[in-house]
């Protein structure tokens, strides 16, 4: 009998804390990884690839992050963007360590940060996930590498196949 109470309480225990999210409401829930990032564009700004050349040509100071997987980035990227792939990029970010690593400092929570994937689908999600960071002035590349690399219109095509891993 004193098993059965034990299992009893436990398992009401667990039950009752499942729920709970970031202080105590349930967490929200999304249909699918679409939807998370379609809540997610309505809180982030997007730059375009013509304004990030333009930034690039002009050489202004800011921090370019690629997101995709490292094989992806060591086969091709942007000048001048640090590889951390989307899956460490909350406890890269502010890792000493690993910018110590790279050459750099610690990005500051003021400064400017553009990150970028494939086709923006993660870009967008990251960008919300630094601002809730507390990193303030962060945009995501519109269409990702593939409107970086082949244009707008390459993200009708991109959009069109189903999902298959790595940056979304």
């Amino acid at each position: 009998m004193p098993m059965i109470a034990l299992f009893v309480a436990l398992t009401a225990g667990l039950v009752g804390c499942g729920g709970a999210g970031i202080g105590g409401s349930p967490p929200h829930v999304y249909s699918d990884g679409n939807a998370m990032v379609a809540e997610a564009l309505k809180g982030i700004s997007e730059i375009s690839a013509d304004d990030l050349r333009a930034k690039l040509e002009e050489e202004e100071m800011f921090l370019l992050i690629d997101l995709r997987d490292s094989e992806e980035y060591w086969e091709e990227c942007i000048d001048g963007a640090f590889n951390i792939p989307r899956g460490v990029l909350e406890f890269r970010i502010g890792d000493k360590r690993f910018w110590d690593d790279e050459g750099m400092y610690v990005p500051e929570k003021d400064e400017e940060i553009i990150v970028y994937c494939e086709n923006g689908k993660a870009g967008a999600l990251a960008a919300q996930t630094l601002m809730m960071l507390g990193y303030g002035n962060v945009q995501s590349l519109y269409g990702g590498w593939v409107v970086w690399k082949f244009g707008p219109e390459a993200l009708d095509a991109v959009e069109a196949e189903p999902e298959t891993g790595g940056c979304g």
